[in-house]
């Protein structure tokens, strides 16, 4: 958070899982810069991959054209005031190819996150439908209660 709200994060390259023997998780890159810097370049190379007999092999060249090109279906730059609504994540998956504009949401409800609904559930056994989105869990809400 301090980094970001200083200027420091020039950029976030998101790298595909098991690239690294000792890393079997996907894993970032975090560029970061002497200027000041209001806008966050960020990247999900986690496509840009051949499997490897141990580990995956990373295509630099596509990546490297996909961020020279700035490609929206990988590439995206943000503002600090998105990243700040995000919580200072700097998980680039969050912000490209979000799939949550593709859920259809029935009349009379919104799609919240689950941390808004804490105060909301009041230990009731009534069922909700939850759905799981990049790495957070979405539950839907009538708008009526």
């Amino acid at each position: 958070k301090y980094m970001a709200l200083n200027g420091f994060i020039h950029s976030v390259i998101l790298l595909p899982s098991k690239l690294f023997s000792f890393a079997s998780i996907p894993t970032a890159v975090i560029k970061i810069t002497k200027q000041r810097n209001d806008r966050i370049l960020m990247t999900d190379g986690s496509s840009f991959y051949s499997k490897g007999k141990d580990r995956n092999i990373m295509d630099t060249n596509k990546l490297l054209s996909a961020i020279e090109n700035k490609l929206p279906k990988f590439v995206k730059e943000i503002s600090l005031d998105e990243l700040s609504e995000n919580e200072f994540n700097l998980n680039p998956s969050l912000y490209i190819n979000s799939p949550i504009d593709d859920i259809e949401v029935p009349e009379g409800y919104r799609l919240c996150k689950l941390n808004e609904l804490v105060a909301y559930h009041n230990g009731g056994r009534k069922r909700k439908k939850l759905y799981l989105l990049k790495g957070k869990i979405y539950l839907m809400k009538s708008l009526t209660s």
